[in-house]
């Protein structure tokens, strides 16, 4: 699992009633049934039994995307249930480890040491892997954020946990809202001030239909193929990026079908300090005007496990950090207002 990394969402609570602006006490009094006048840590007692129960129905899985998420609630099969989601009503978060995955293709299963000991997997399993999340729920807002861990660009339910937010945040006076990427500007600022283009690399993991030949289709299926585009001897600064991305996205691969880099699974930028020789590598999306950075875990987690997971104790103590240092002064800066 390389390069696991941690995406930034937010999200608005949408009424209903156009111009109407309604926070989660609302949300919780009108869809959850709160009666009376409840104090900020019974909203967030009640958004976290709320969340717990929508990850067991229909909402936690994607037939469009065929995955699920879920919380298995199982000592023998989930190794990391001591890292369960837990509510943190003091900080109005919800955080831990749930499980997500697949389904919808018949498989096989083995085992290498014992190949007699085979077992099948029908279109209803999913084969689930861990994933660490971080929600921001505040009782007197109403916008909230989310943090979401992925492992790499093949093993991601970034797309199903976002679309589930979206479904559960809506009822009788509420529209499904849009949950939008972004990155705190302290992210953003803290690398481009003098920062020039060290690398950028695109990434596909599916062959063009014009490379293949009879009986190949299944062997180059299992490469991927990477171009890596790197200054030679100029420098190129970082506010010039966006006009190199522009022109390399218009570049193809194939013969006979073409791919354009800018439709390539995977799109990474490496930048770097001239002076001092740190990169920091950045993600983007090539719909939005400009890449948005999201936070590479090797850069910030020293602990990883067996199977390749960031230790998951040390990734949360992260993320609660970088919500309360770089998230929250910018998500709301109400609360950041220096009293004179």
């Amino acid at each position: 699992m390389a390069n696991p990394k941690l995406e930034f969402y937010r999200f608005e609570l949408n009424p209903k009633k156009n111009g109407e602006t309604k926070t989660f006490r609302d949300f919780a009094i009108e869809v959850l049934n709160l009666r009376g006048d409840p104090s900020d840590e019974k909203v967030s007692d009640a958004l976290f039994k709320f969340f717990n129960k929508e990850l067991k129905g229909e909402h936690a899985r994607d037939a469009h995307l065929q995955k699920e998420i879920a919380l298995v609630n199982s000592k023998r099969y989930n190794k990391y249930l001591s890292h369960a989601p837990k509510g943190d009503a003091e900080r109005h978060l919800i955080l831990g480890v749930i499980n997500g995955g697949k389904y919808g293709m018949s498989r096989i299963l083995a085992d290498h040491d014992n190949p007699e000991a085979l077992a099948e997997l029908t279109k209803n399993h999913s084969v689930m892997s861990y994933f660490f999340f971080l929600l921001y729920l505040p009782p007197d807002h109403n916008e909230g954020c989310f943090m979401i861990h992925s492992n790499s660009a093949d093993e991601s339910f970034t797309r199903v946990y976002r679309r589930f937010i979206t479904k559960i945040f809506r009822g009788r006076t509420f529209n499904k809202p849009s949950a939008e990427p972004f990155s705190p500007k302290a992210f953003q600022d803290e690398f481009k001030e003098g920062a020039i283009v060290k690398k950028i690399l695109y990434r596909e993991s599916l062959v063009p239909d014009s490379f293949t030949n009879d009986g190949l289709e299944a062997a180059l299926g299992e490469f991927r193929v990477t171009i890596t585009a790197e200054p030679r001897t100029v420098e190129v600064p970082r506010n010039n990026v966006q006009k190199v991305l522009d022109v390399f996205a218009k570049l193809v691969l194939g013969k006979d079908t073409f791919t354009q880099l800018n439709d390539f699974d995977e799109k990474r930028i490496e930048l770097e300090d001239p002076d001092t020789g740190a990169t920091k590598t950045f993600e983007w999306d090539a719909q939005d005007a400009d890449f948005i950075p999201s936070v590479l875990l090797k850069d910030k987690i020293k602990t990883f496990n067996e199977d390749g997971t960031p230790s998951f104790q040390e990734l949360s103590d992260v993320a609660v950090e970088i919500f309360e240092q770089k998230v929250l002064p910018e998500l709301r800066p109400d609360h950041n207002v220096t009293k004179l």
